[in-house]
């Protein structure tokens, strides 16, 4: 994976990468909609009837083949799932479902869908849309790459290694308005990853090869015209909506390579939103002010692989974690983009930003000198695996650096995206760096893929008896203070054990307008372009 911009997909399809262009955008005049119950504006069109926005190029907006940071913002305007997050607590909150119950210890869930909700199409949204969307999602046939948010429905596994079986076992529509959903072992939190616009519902249409052109959602926005690519991608407001249609008529989406490019057009007034080079972010961030800014929930960190015997020594991990200045790579690699990390789960999460690594992710250079100098030889030598790139390069070299100053002698070894996933699939790694993109705004996003025995995502080959079971009841707890807590212990028992080093948590940089109103990025790098105005 690339330390600093998009990643590949792992074995479980998670992004492992950080938000390499969020948006930028600039107002121009709305043509025509298609629907004759938005309002049509003539030649007066004001900046407030379209904004532009500025993304890395998209190769698809269906939610099976989403696939980049960018393409989720994108799929979020266009659909609507069963819940959404508060943008401030990041509560869940009804969305196309009015309400839900929750039985049988958080096993099962029984979603009463909201009435009246049709597709950009014209057709209602029923709750078999959520059955087929999920399904198709699942479909082991196809590499889609957000597949494993549905492991936890009962039959996830039995769907995708047998053949004869044609769905999920889990899933069920008893009539248009009732989606019931089984889990394979109960989770009382289960709702909070139903925000993922890959879990949104999608008509009978979606079966179509046309459809991946032209998806048709049930979101604030509908596609004006069919994607394609060098194209802008042009949205416009669905005057259906739940609500109404949203105040900003018209959404048009620009491709950019360099999300840097998108810079001098914001400074001349022609962008509304833009991603704010790193070098010039103090600036920027005086004369336009924080909102555009926030920490993400995406964590850089360094692991060891605990099969290897030299890494089993906790002292070592310890003088590992004391040695790395994170005040240094935040300057030297990253910028205003980072800021240092003192414990797994990022403030910006509920229940996140404990410092909770204490006296262990504190730079101490002669304290790590002095644990170093009394183990074997033989240990304080060993390869430093990375993804390489130029901010990668960079990350690798000043890490070693550090530990070459109290006393390791640390390897950088860089490989391509593949080559990296298979040396981390086949536990050839020694030492090794990674950035976590979190999927929904929990501990467990964090906690329990990296941690938890058995996990696939767990390259340290982590198997913490003690550190299981704290996880197994923070999941099962049915309290949300509780389960805070809960999580928090969980990260506490890591944390003593260090199997991973957090380094640095990353943010957003945007710039937004002065005239912009009611912009907030969330910690999952998406805003809402439906709550959006902008001032005459």
């Amino acid at each position: 994976m690339d330390l600093g911009g998009a990643a590949p997909t792992w074995a479980r399809a998670r992004r492992l990468g950080i938000l390499a262009a969020v948006c930028a955008v600039a107002a121009c005049t709305t043509p025509p909609p298609e629907d004759d119950s938005l309002p049509v504006p003539g030649p007066t069109a004001t900046v407030a009837s379209t904004l532009r926005i500025a993304v890395e190029p998209t190769a698809s907006l269906d939610p099976r083949a989403l696939e980049s940071p960018d393409s989720l913002l994108l799929a979020a305007q266009l659909f609507d799932g069963l819940v959404t997050y508060d943008p401030e607590t990041l509560e869940v909150m009804p969305a196309a479902a009015a309400r839900w119950e929750r039985t049988d210890g958080g096993r099962t869930f029984v979603f009463r869908l909201l009435e009246g909700l049709r597709f950009h199409d014209g057709s209602p949204v029923r709750a078999r849309d959520f059955v087929f969307a999920w399904n198709r999602l699942a479909d082991p046939v196809d590499a889609n790459p957000f597949a494993f948010l549905l492991e936890p429905v009962a039959g996830f596994d039995r769907y995708r290694e047998q053949a004869q079986v044609t769905g999920l076992e889990g899933l069920d529509a008893p009539d248009d308005g009732t989606l019931v959903v089984t889990l394979g072992r109960p989770w009382p939190d289960f709702v909070s990853i139903l925000g993922h616009p890959a879990l949104s519902p999608v008509p009978p249409a979606a079966s179509r090869p046309e459809y991946a052109q032209r998806p048709v959602g049930n979101g604030p926005y509908r596609l004006a015209a069919p994607s394609e690519a060098g194209v802008p991608i042009q949205m416009e407001a669905f005057g259906r909506y739940p609500g109404g249609a949203p105040p900003v008529q018209r959404l048009e989406f620009h491709a950019f390579d360099d999300p840097a490019e998108a810079w001098p057009e914001f400074l001349e007034g022609e962008l509304d939103v833009a991603q704010i080079p790193v070098e010039v972010l103090p600036d920027a961030v005086s004369r336009f002010g924080t909102q555009g800014l926030v920490t993400l929930g995406r964590l850089l960190y360094c692991g060891f692989n605990l099969d290897r015997e030299r890494f089993r020594e906790p002292a070592l991990r310890s003088a590992v974690s004391m040695a790395i200045d994170r005040q240094a790579l935040v300057a030297e690699v990253y910028g205003g983009a980072a800021e240092p990390a003192g414990a797994i789960v990022p403030p910006s999460i509920p229940g996140g930003g404990s410092r909770a690594c204490g006296a262990a992710c504190v730079h101490d250079v002669e304290r790590a000198a002095t644990v170093i100098d009394g183990l074997p030889r033989e240990s304080r030598s060993f390869t430093l695996d990375y993804a390489t790139s130029p901010v990668g390069d960079r990350l690798a070299a000043a890490v070693a650096s550090q530990l070459a100053a109290v006393g390791l002698e640390v390897r950088p070894r860089g490989h391509d995206a593949a080559e990296y996933a298979s040396l981390l699939s086949r536990g050839g790694h020694e030492m090794f760096c990674l950035v976590w993109v979190a999927d929904y705004p929990r501990q467990q996003a964090f906690l329990a893929p990296l941690l938890r025995s058995g996990a696939p995502d767990n390259h340290a080959a982590l198997a913490d008896r003690r550190l299981d079971e704290l996880l197994g009841r923070a999941r099962e707890e049915r309290a949300p203070a509780g389960r805070l807590e809960a999580y928090r212990r969980a990260e506490d028992r890591a944390l003593d054990i260090l199997p991973l080093v957090p380094l640095v948590w990353f943010r957003s940089h945007l710039a937004v307008q002065p005239y912009v109103q009611g912009f907030a990025i969330d910690p999952l790098a998406r805003f809402d372009a439906a709550s959006l105005r902008v001032a005459g």
